[in-house]
């Protein structure tokens, strides 16, 4: 899932507002209706997607000290949330119901067949990490005791640091039974923390570790075999790829360097840099800016096929094509193209934005000048199509819009514009047609929910976060349905 914002990638996208036709007064048919409410909410509450089981819904809902709609219009910062649940809804029209309660960061599982997890923080032998049942609503069952809560998903089962078992800590794989039991191996002893990205939905292969005695080791899930890598330092972190361990090691403003678990790569990275890696279809990317003032230089490190790449300046890597062969770049003053056979990346566009590769063509979400005054006059975008060398520009939408994401092939959800409370109307576009369909308004927030964009012709449907003080019976979540537009 994702969407589009004038900050966000075109392989993740995650829109912001939208809006479209009062529903308030009218009834919904779960059966047939393109838009229907999913989870409705308070004026005060704002909810987001954590995962689905099945046919269930889970979300994290929130509670602010104010409406969210006023959040919105006041275009600042939002305030800390004084209330935080989770809830399960099995569709439309179904009533949702509490999960997980007392725990925080409940976390999908990268596969069906492994359990939902949560952790809850603090101190005493109640913190950890726990096993929950968002489907049949089974108590939570605590797996570990760790006041960090750290996890990580192996091929058959997770990885826990538990502290109940010993002082110091224990590394422990736990296995999941079909009826619900545990099997609980340790694996090593006098383990002070994972090195790796906690609880995200990644299948790790390799598990990096930091030992009491501030040692990094990397260890094997499958044949049960640890590597000492080097002596570790406190800002040591570790990301698994494709069955390969990364590691990024040393003290942020000295020596450091992206390293391979097995050896065959130790990159430097640049002196005093701040590095990020992310994931995205399958890969990683580091991406490492000078601290000071200016950004002289960026370094970039792709994964799996570990290359890098230096320019001058600010860069950023926003897209590649399927099979990884183009790399797309945002540069100081244009749109790059950067092709595996060079080291010299190629301009296609002036201007910013972020690109990606899809077929024979670059599409590109670029940032469009503030076309109209007042607190929300930035966010801009245009949808621009193009070949491979930048020439026959596109602009398929024909004119500029705050957010849009693909249902699928030519079906898109828009959001034109925002009112004076920075909420928007979405409507469906079909590009082949030219039709256009209004769906909902006072909308902030559009999530396509479905496989990798641009790539799979089947309908992703999409969620719309709405937030409109003025009609309490439409605040909330809404589906919308791709396969029952332009009937």
């Amino acid at each position: 899932m994702g969407g589009w914002t004038a900050r966000a990638s075109i392989g993740v996208l995650a829109l912001v507002c939208a809006c479209g036709p009062d529903t308030g007064e009218s009834e919904v048919d779960c059966d047939v209706d393109a838009m229907v409410p999913l989870l409705l909410s308070a004026s005060d509450e704002s909810a987001s997607l954590v995962g689905r089981a099945g046919e269930t819904w889970v979300f994290e809902v929130k509670t602010y000290p104010m409406d969210v709609a006023d959040i919105v219009a006041s275009d600042d910062f939002w305030p800390s949330s004084i209330d935080t649940h989770f809830l399960a809804v099995d569709g439309c029209g179904a009533e949702p119901r509490s999960i997980a309660e007392g725990l925080e960061n409940v976390a999908a599982p990268p596969s069906p067949q492994w359990p939902w997890l949560a952790r809850l923080y603090g101190d005493g032998p109640t913190v950890g990490v726990y096993r929950i049942d968002p489907v049949g609503g089974a108590a939570p069952v605590q797996i570990a005791s760790d006041p960090d809560g750290q996890f990580l998903w192996t091929p058959d089962g997770v990885v826990v640091i538990d502290g109940a078992t010993s002082d110091p800590s224990t590394l422990v794989h736990v296995a999941f039974d079909p009826d619900g039991g545990l099997q609980k191996t340790i694996l090593r002893e006098d383990v002070e923390r994972l090195a790796g990205s906690a609880g995200t939905d990644l299948v790790h292969h390799r598990i990096a570790f930091i030992s009491t005695e501030d040692q990094l080791f990397v260890f094997d899930v499958a044949t049960r075999e640890e590597r000492l890598v080097r002596v570790a330092t406190p800002y040591a972190t570790a990301y698994d790829a494709q069955s390969r361990a990364l590691l990024t090691h040393g003290v942020i403003g000295r020596s450091s360097h992206f390293i391979d678990a097995d050896g065959t790569l130790d990159i430097e990275l640049i002196e005093g840099s701040q590095g990020t890696i992310s994931q995205s279809n399958s890969e990683f990317v580091a991406q490492l800016i000078p601290d000071g003032e200016g950004i002289s230089e960026t370094q970039i490190v792709w994964v799996p096929e570990l290359r890098e790449f230096r320019g001058p300046g600010k860069w950023l890597s926003t897209g590649r094509s399927p099979d990884g062969a183009i790399r797309m770049l945002q540069g100081p003053d244009a749109i790059y193209r950067l092709d595996a056979d060079t080291d010299e990346p190629i301009s296609v566009r002036e201007g910013q934005g972020y690109a990606s590769v899809f077929g024979d063509r670059i599409w590109l979400a670029e940032d469009v000048p503030p076309i109209e005054d007042g607190p929300f006059a930035d966010g801009w975008m245009r949808l621009v199509r193009m070949q491979m060398d930048g020439s026959d520009p596109e602009d398929l939408f024909g004119d500029e819009a705050r957010a849009f994401t693909q249902l699928n092939g030519d079906l898109w959800l828009v959001m034109p514009g925002l009112d004076e409370r920075g909420l928007g109307e979405i409507e469906a576009v079909d590009l082949a047609t030219g039709e256009r369909e209004p769906l909902l308004d006072s909308v902030r927030r559009i999530a396509a929910v479905g496989p990798s964009l641009f790539v799979d012709d089947s309908p992703n449907d999409a969620l719309v976060n709405r937030a409109a003080s003025d009609d309490p019976d439409g605040n909330g979540v809404w589906l919308v349905h791709a396969d029952r537009l332009f009937r």
